[in-house]
């Protein structure tokens, strides 16, 4: 029996050996930079494989990896290996995606600034966990001129001093034929954004609200500018770069949606919410909780638009602690009015207190809710509808009927017609963060870009 086991496993082995390079290549194009090093110390076979250019298609280096963060703190060898890997490989390096968390990630973006020349993709983050060094700037410019077939940039928290006023942006003429989505979020503080008037052939931009400027979005809206995406932290930016003439105006290019992800640390601020924003996405990060009848009134402007709204508060309190206070505090008329105002709401996430029949009345009222996301702790079972909730007869028949714990669910997925399920917190959390640019830690939260 022992020999037959080996035997068995002598001829997977051999197997795996006789693997064509092609489909080796793409096997190990899937594996972490890491693992692809690992696998080049098997057999030579498999290390003549690192040098098939599909190999190296793809390069990440995230510091938070859960599998390989500990390796690379720990093992120098490691971070040795992929900078000579680059050396040795990047010219077949097409999409590039890097987090800056220690100087180990300046020296492997060093190493790629002055190897690769072919990249299509490059997403740079920095959490503002580490300060840039001297001369970094240079190595960013450096990389984006010599890289001239991109088409996507993402640029988030490159925030290092600027040569001056007004600086340019390494991204223009050079990059106009093939970009298509450009992201510049909390980095280049100063630049002036004459550059970006060439980029014709840009579809998709997100920009913080300070650097969005009218006659910039509108000769970009008149070629190929489909998605503008606007961060706002209402503290630090001003809200009156565009007037509501020119939002009209801009209005008027039909293809353009605007996305707003708003911070919001105080009261939110309506001159935000002029009546013309071609506004398709809210996402609201809130350390308070919003007053729901202005923004329900502001948001009547988008009626016919909105298809997205994620309120989310990071303060928020389960309903399993201080119940008789969130009972008070119920926002249920107010989301289910907002539910009402944008029929064409197909994803809402919210981390309000809601009772179960509110849930049933949303998913009554809107059947066609793609992502419908709420926390099972920030749900009061009980059947609960305030004299102001002004909804069909035929809703608060079916709220009355399913709104106990164990019919609920059963039921908001018969209305949507697919399995749905109250999540739990740390679900709720990743789920809403990854799907709506967020960065969640224990008491703030940021937006961010993600390809």
């Amino acid at each position: 029996m022992e020999d037959k086991h080996l035997k068995g496993g002598s001829k997977m082995a051999a197997e795996w050996a006789g693997l064509p390079e092609v489909n080796l290549a793409s096997i190990f194009s899937y594996l972490h930079p890491c693992e692809r090093l690992k696998m080049g110390h098997v057999c030579q076979a498999w290390n003549r494989v690192l040098s098939v250019p599909h190999v190296w298609k793809y390069f990440t280096h995230l510091r938070d990896d859960e599998d390989f963060g500990t390796d690379l703190k720990n093992d120098e060898s490691l971070i040795l290996g992929l900078i000579s890997c680059i050396h040795d490989y990047g010219r077949y390096f097409r999409h590039v995606e890097l987090s800056f968390c220690d100087s180990d990630s300046f020296d492997i973006f060093t190493e790629i600034s002055n190897t690769c020349a072919n990249v299509e993709t490059i997403a740079l983050c920095n959490n503002g966990k580490i300060a840039f060094p001297n001369g970094f700037r240079s190595l960013i410019h450096d990389f984006l001129q010599r890289n001239v077939h991109l088409k996507s940039v993402q640029m988030r928290g490159l925030t290092f001093t600027p040569a001056s006023n007004n600086d340019p942006l390494p991204i223009g003429l050079q990059h106009c034929q093939t970009l298509q989505k450009l992201s510049l979020v909390n980095s280049f503080p100063s630049y002036s954004v004459s550059s970006l008037m060439y980029l014709v052939h840009l579809q998709e931009l997100a920009l913080d609200y300070n650097h969005v400027h009218y006659s910039l979005i509108k000769h970009l809206a008149g070629m190929s500018l489909t998605i503008l995406r606007i961060r706002l932290h209402q503290q630090k930016q001003r809200m009156n770069n565009l007037s509501e003439d020119q939002w009209q105006d801009l209005a008027s290019h039909k293809q353009l949606r605007v996305y707003f992800h708003v911070k919001v640390l105080g009261n939110l601020d309506e001159e935000l919410f002029k009546p013309s924003v071609p506004l398709v996405s809210l996402v609201l990060m809130t350390l308070t909780s919003v007053h729901y009848n202005k923004l329900c009134d502001a948001l009547a402007n988008y009626g016919n638009r909105l298809e997205e709204f994620v309120n989310y508060n990071v303060l928020a309190s389960s309903c399993r602690y201080g119940y008789k206070d969130v009972v008070s505090n119920s926002h249920d008329t107010s989301i289910v009015r907002i539910v009402q105002t944008c029929p064409k709401l197909h994803t809402l996430a919210t981390r309000d207190v809601l009772s179960s029949s509110t849930l049933l009345i949303i998913v009554f009222l809107n059947k066609n809710l793609q992502n419908f996301h709420i926390q099972e702790d920030m749900v009061r079972f009980r059947f609960d509808v305030p004299d102001e909730m002004v909804v069909p007869q035929e809703a608060i028949d079916f709220a009355k009927a399913n709104w106990e714990e164990n019919r609920m669910a059963s039921a908001v997925s018969s209305c949507l017609g697919r399995e749905w399920s109250l999540m739990p917190k740390k679900d709720y959390v990743e789920t809403v963060s990854k799907e709506h640019d967020l960065i969640v830690g224990k008491r703030h939260i940021y937006f961010i870009d993600k390809s």
